[in-house]
């Protein structure tokens, strides 16, 4: 047997398709012995039942698609293809593998869309559209920390350093009910019940936030106010508020509320502040609620875009 068809015939032998007279054949080369191994190695791991028949139909149904269609052919080694497909079959395997025993859990959410989760401990979170939240059952007794992008209220009785970590910077649980939003560049905290510690990421020293308190950071400053709603308005209804925020973070939540991108000209100053809210139903009642009352234009653009710009000084 030549060594192209020895390693087409190993191929074969890989997915089961051989005869018992090839595989004699092949029994006394040394190249079934490294592939041996392999599928030894393979079978001893521990990996979730997937359908075989329905992913090898979308591959052959994929296969069958490329066939019809012209392509440049390129002259390729047999023995360099078989190893390579090994190779990233065998880093596809140990991916998977690696991500089950972390016992990751990975929640998203879409563009207007809300998620209700309960953790470990029992108690539960609300997460805002377009955010995520992921954290890890097998360390949670010991580490309980929430990795969270966008936007999430948290309420219930928290375990014991119960943390939930940003980009931005880390909030950990005293209390029992409060809001992160960190979005863009802005990271903002809302405590409605008990206490929480927020540490910034950039900063050294922590800070304490009591029942009706807020902080936002943003541009290397720290900024505490008092809260005038109970609970965040996104929660019970359809729309969102600030108090003294800088429009910059107001529009960074109406692009994440929309799935859409707002583009400024040189004389919109993104660090003046403003108090009010936007609602969730329209994206062009959302922007005329914050633009009109700073006297400020938005105009569409292309595909899903805004223009927002000045038409005076």
């Amino acid at each position: 047997m030549s060594k192209k068809d020895n390693d087409i015939e190993i191929g074969k032998w890989l997915s089961g398709e051989t005869t018992k007279e090839v595989l004699s054949e092949l029994e006394s080369t040394s190249d079934i012995e490294a592939y041996e191994k392999i599928v030894a190695e393979v079978d001893s791991w521990s990996i979730e039942k997937t359908d075989k028949r329905s992913g090898y139909g979308k591959l052959k149904h994929q296969i069958e698609r490329s066939a019809t269609k012209e392509a440049k052919v390129v002259s390729f080694p047999y023995r360099l293809a078989i190893s390579i497909a090994a190779s990233v079959a065998l880093l596809v395997i140990s991916y998977f593998v690696w991500f089950r025993s972390s016992d990751a859990v990975l929640i998203e959410t879409r563009y207007a869309e809300v998620k209700e989760i309960t953790f470990p401990d029992g108690s539960d979170a609300l997460l805002n559209t377009n955010s995520s939240i992921a954290y890890s059952t097998k360390t949670w007794d010991t580490q309980p920390v929430i990795e969270l992008e966008g936007e999430a209220y948290f309420f219930g009785d928290h375990t014991k350093d119960f943390k939930v970590k940003s980009s931005k910077g880390e909030v950990t649980v005293l209390g029992t009910a409060f809001n992160i939003r960190s979005i863009k560049d802005y990271f903002t905290v809302n405590c409605y019940e008990g206490a929480v510690t927020v540490k910034i990421a950039t900063e050294d020293s922590s800070q304490t936030l009591h029942e009706g308190q807020s902080l936002k950071f943003y541009d290397g400053q720290v900024q505490v106010d008092e809260l005038e709603e109970k609970r965040p308005l996104w929660v019970d209804g359809n729309q969102t508020r600030f108090s003294n925020a800088p429009v910059g973070e107001v529009f960074a939540a109406i692009e994440q509320q929309f799935g859409i991108k707002l583009q400024y000209s040189k004389k919109i100053d993104l660090n003046r502040k403003y108090s009010g809210s936007f609602l969730h139903d329209n994206v062009e009642i959302a922007l005329k609620m914050v633009c009109d009352p700073l006297g400020i234009k938005f105009k569409k653009g292309s595909g899903e875009s805004y223009r927002i710009y000045r038409t005076r000084n």
